[in-house]
């Protein structure tokens, strides 16, 4: 396999962002170099077309927040609003919504969607219910179908 480089990452960034921005999604993604790794972040762009900002430091499924001092460096630099919490569930939802019908019932999700969801699970912390048979993915697709409302 031949290597994932971050010129790879930018451009499938920039592929990614043009289909949400087709269709309709308020939501973009872009990368940062970060405590010398390459970091993934998010922003949404509001009504009044400010971009809020979510600091994303995803590895290997994981997420944890960036300190304020960098957050303050680039607030300064770019004259953006950051917010240094997790992504929301309704985020993710939102994220989502392109990509998985949230009005199908969770067996006739593929494998693509279930892994996707999976790992947007694994960013928003979400933990199944101790007692389901079920995977992560469906476990978290069956909770933002019933409980998880985006404006």
């Amino acid at each position: 396999m031949a290597r994932y480089t971050i010129s790879d990452l930018r451009s499938d960034i920039a592929t990614f962002n043009e289909f949400l921005a087709d269709s309709g999604s308020n939501y973009r993604f872009y990368s940062n170099p970060r405590n010398g790794m390459q970091a993934v972040d998010i922003e949404i762009i509001g009504e009044d077309g400010k971009a809020l900002s979510y600091k994303l430091h995803v590895d290997c499924g994981t997420s944890r927040e960036v300190g304020a001092r960098l957050a303050a460096d680039e607030d300064a630099r770019k004259g953006q609003i950051y917010y240094h919490t997790k992504p929301t569930r309704a985020m993710a939802k939102g994220v989502l919504k392109p990509f998985v019908s949230f009005s199908k019932d969770v067996t006739q999700l593929r494998n693509s969607e279930l892994t996707l969801l999976a790992k947007w699970a694994k960013i928003t912390r979400y933990r199944k219910p101790s007692g389901s048979s079920m995977s992560l993915g469906s476990a978290f697709f069956i909770h933002l179908q019933k409980r998880v409302k985006i404006s």
